[in-house]
């Protein structure tokens, strides 16, 4: 039988034990089948404690946060402009807060909201408020983030708030000041991950739907674990570092547009929720989802050794096509119907494109890096980058820069890096359209500056990289040593070399055949179960999925499912050695949890760009099932039995390197290798020397530059590395 306090309902959602499944105390709790459904209860009266507040302070810490000016809120018309900027601005982002409640206390001088929960709101309003009292001679608001901020935190670190969901709402609120080089413990790294250790102690990242918790705080507690991991996802990606939210931990159900009701007994909503605002918030997660998978898979430690598989790179493209297909019309962004917010979320979208083929992008004069048949990588990411432009010079044109969040600064530095590198191409014309997108995206960072510090230092990072013949060279031979790094990494399996142009092994992957390597360690990314999270997606049936008759294969991957078998569509990315169709895609943020077959196998680059856009690709047809895996990328080992069939003997078409773009115009590849472009030329645009396309040997085995090597030039918004190896190579 359970105890009392198990079966009492939770009238204070602050106050909530969470017990996992690991926990002896979890035992107590078990029905006699051994089995419960509920892992939320109520805090007893007998442990719950005297609320936190100035009468249960003692005088030294009271001064303390008087002295600090924890108390003190600006005047109320100021403070109303704040909170407005705030929900305006700010919560579509992390709608962390029930607005008809918040709004309801903050009317109440009887019952105000708390003091650590109002100075966080402040601290994310101030970023987003055009109030002149707000700014300093520059006309940036920083000083009063810096004021809000510090109140807040002294609030904090003086346990003056014991409400829980308090707490985890205020920590991603003060994840708002981000200034840089900072104290590692006291940066929006740190404060998220601690917000995120608050809510799982809470359970906020288990299912909800059988807890005693209130409709409205069931919805509330959804919006904000789904905040937590978008926030966990981008956090990682700017700033290089892990991400810490497992889905594998998480049974909580997928938010829904009914989860940005806020009704409650006895009080109806007092808003109502936006419908784009809704949208964004929904599809931004889905995003954020396919945004770690690119992380792991192609920048996490363990995947360095994992580079050559060229699966990971199709399928991620298929999951990020499939998620600009299903994105609602009311957040689809185009250049002539311009929204903030359908700006803002494709604004991410080009940057996790980008993010994900910067790491296969062959440096140029390479082997293969013109090759006709080779994954177009280089010009998929570079017209992504051209896309972040028009979108950011778009934001310019409507002045909402300023609205933007931090995640822009590094959408801008994705795509100052590829505008860079297209400054080489020897079309005059992509020259000159790479040098009006520098200084598009030189203008933004500057004026986005006024806001968040960090995008300050970007630009005078840039500024002091473009333009310096010196440090442009080291800057080559930097990129060489890490190039070879990775070639390194991965020749201690490489075959024996031969004349023949460098083949691509798949020693790490167990494509089920009983003579291949054991399956290595994955992050757990990469090794999910194959079943959906239950919840909203249980109803959804499962494929029927079979392994390959050879052996049972002991390796299982979300994102690479296993594939049926006596299938064999047509599909570029199917390959004659590769069992049965395309494995099934599973992200839990979709309502169908699989990527349907048939759109993998007719998948085309081009459908990762609108129509608008006038992005022309090569076109696939059946016959071409290796056209779209480099050939570097998809030689069989000598581990795996080859498997002979008709298309191995093919020939395939010869693919046309063309493309056709007035806005965003594509680098030109030629079929043989292009001549260097002349160094007057660089010294005309004020970009000396050459470094950004080091040729180098056939020897190459990798086609990686991206941040898992341990050095080199870093591709993270971590402004310290970037200041480390400028002064490493004597800037």
């Amino acid at each position: 039988m359970k105890p009392r306090f198990a079966r009492a309902p939770i009238r204070d959602a602050g106050r909530v034990a969470y017990l996992g499944e690991s926990s002896n105390l979890s035992l107590l709790v078990h029905d006699r089948h051994g089995t419960t459904d509920v892992v939320h209860y109520p805090l007893p009266e007998n442990i719950r404690g005297a609320k936190a507040g100035a009468n249960d302070m003692d005088n030294v810490e009271l001064e303390l946060l008087n002295r600090r000016g924890a108390f003190l809120l600006p005047p109320r018309s100021l403070c109303d402009e704040l909170v407005e900027a705030y929900f305006k601005w700010v919560a579509p982002v992390v709608p962390v807060i029930n607005k008809s409640r918040f709004m309801r206390q903050y009317g109440d001088p009887k019952n105000p909201p708390s003091f650590l929960l109002l100075q966080a709101i402040l601290l994310a309003g101030s970023r987003v408020c055009n109030n002149a009292q707000l700014m300093d001679s520059n006309g940036s608001t920083t000083p009063a983030s810096m004021t809000f901020y510090k109140r807040a935190k002294a609030l904090f670190d003086a346990n003056y708030e014991d409400d829980r969901v308090t707490i985890v709402q205020s920590l991603i609120l003060m994840g708002w000041y981000w200034e840089g080089p900072e104290d590692v413990t006291k940066n929006v790294f740190y404060w998220t991950r601690v917000s995120i250790v608050v809510a799982q102690g809470s359970g906020m990242h288990r299912s909800v739907e059988r807890s005693q918790l209130s409709k409205a705080d069931k919805r509330l507690w959804k919006r904000i674990w789904w905040t937590l991991f978008s926030r966990d996802r981008s956090v990682a990606v700017a700033l290089g570092r892990p991400v810490a939210i497992n889905p594998e931990d998480s049974d909580i159900e997928m938010v829904t547009e009914d989860d940005f009701i806020e009704d409650e007994d006895n009080h109806p909503a007092t808003f109502s929720p936006d419908p784009t605002h809704v949208q964004f918030f929904i599809n931004y997660v889905k995003l954020c989802e396919i945004m770690g998978l690119v992380l792991s898979q192609q920048y996490s430690v363990g995947s360095k050794y994992k580079r050559t598989n060229a699966i990971d790179l199709t399928h991620s493209d298929m999951a990020l096509a499939d998620w600009r297909q299903h994105c609602p019309s009311i957040v689809s962004w185009e250049k002539n119907h311009h929204h903030f917010w359908s700006a803002l979320l494709h604004a991410n979208y080009y940057t996790t494109l980008c993010l994900l083929h910067r790491a296969h992008m062959p440096p140029a004069g390479s082997p293969g890096a013109h090759e006709n048949n080779a994954y177009p990588s280089r010009n998929i990411a570079y017209q992504a980058a051209g896309m972040i432009t028009s979108i950011i010079e778009s934001l310019q044109e409507h002045d909402q820069l300023r609205y933007t969040p931090a995640f822009i600064v590094y959408s801008l530095f994705s795509a100052l890096i590829m505008h860079v590198y297209q400054m080489r191409s020897s079309s005059q014309t992509e020259v000159s359209a790479s040098q009006e997108r520098l200084r598009i995206c030189m203008t933004a960072l500057k004026d986005v500056s006024r806001v968040w510090l960090v995008a300050k230092m970007v630009h005078s990072l840039f500024e002091s990289i473009l333009g310096n013949k010196t440090l442009e060279e080291r800057l080559q031979k930097a990129a060489g040593k890490r190039h070879n790094k990775n070639r390194h990494g991965v020749s201690v399996k490489a075959q024996p070399q031969s004349e023949d142009p460098p083949k691509r092994k798949f020693e790490e992957m167990d494509m089920g055949f009983s003579n291949g390597p054991p399956a290595p360690q994955v992050s757990y990314e990469r090794s999910r179960p194959q079943s959906p999270v239950r919840g909203v997606h249980q109803q959804q049936p499962m494929p029927n999925m079979t392994t390959s008759p050879q052996t049972p294969r002991h390796n299982t991957d979300t994102f690479m499912a296993p594939s049926r078998g006596n299938t064999r569509p047509g599909s570029p990315f199917n390959p004659s050695f590769y069992p049965g169709t395309p494995p099934d895609l599973f992200l839990f943020t979709r309502p169908s949890p699989s990527i349907p077959t048939e759109y993998c196998a007719n998948f085309q680059p081009d459908q990762l760009f609108p129509a608008e856009a006038n992005v022309s690709f090569p076109q696939f047809s059946p016959v071409q099932q290796h056209s779209l895996v480099d050939p570097a990328l998809s030689q069989p080992s000598q581990h795996m039995p080859q498997q002979s069939t008709p298309a191995q003997a093919s020939t395939p078409h010869p693919m046309q390197q063309q493309s056709t773009i007035p806005m965003h115009t594509m680098p030109q590849q030629p079929q043989q290798t292009p001549q260097p472009v002349d160094p007057s030329l660089w010294s005309q645009h004020g970009m000396g020397g050459d470094p950004l396309h080091q040729t180098t040997g056939p020897n190459d085995e990798t086609w990686s530059n991206s941040s898992a090597s341990a050095s080199g030039v870093p591709t993270t918004l971590n402004v310290e590395d970037w200041y480390e190896f400028l002064s490493r190579y004597g800037a």
